[in-house]
């Protein structure tokens, strides 16, 4: 039933969770998994701050190297367990763009959630709420408390 399984990534404990889950699903039902970790341009956070601007490339830099780490460190733990695994790098991307870019070729996507609430929500935004609001696919998400 889900041949293929979308996991998107990004490093925090509650991507690490969903990537558990998921692995585990991935595990019992024989399915292939492909991990996403989204790197987006730091330039839209620092509008109206030219004294940073020097920094961005740099910024960015790091922030691809972070995404690359976590997706080769989930690969190999994956690749350990037995499963065919896959990575993408989308690059320049907000991570709900990358998954509903990507998500065609998948039965499922398991991401996890910070469950955030209020003022934290408005002001953080919610890529989960994102991408159900806009997606046509299954997910299952990991709430991290």
């Amino acid at each position: 039933m889900y041949a293929n399984i979308l996991v998107p990534v990004d490093g925090s404990e509650c991507s690490t969770m969903a990537f558990r889950h998921a692995l585990e699903l991935a595990k019992t039902l024989g399915s292939k998994l492909t991990l996403l970790s989204a790197v987006e341009d730091p330039v839209q956070y620092v509008y109206g701050l030219p004294e940073v601007g020097a920094y961005l490339p740099e910024l960015y830099a790091d922030l691809k190297k972070a995404s690359e780490q976590i997706l080769s460190t989930f690969s190999k733990e994956a690749q350990a367990a037995g499963l065919e695994v896959k990575t993408i790098l989308s690059e320049h991307s907000k991570p709900e763009d990358a998954i509903l870019e990507n998500e065609e070729n998948y039965d499922l996507i398991v991401m996890g959630t910070h469950g955030r609430r209020g003022l934290n929500r408005m002001v953080l935004g919610s890529v989960a709420e994102s991408v159900l609001r806009h997606s046509s696919k299954p997910h299952l998400f990991i709430r991290d408390n």
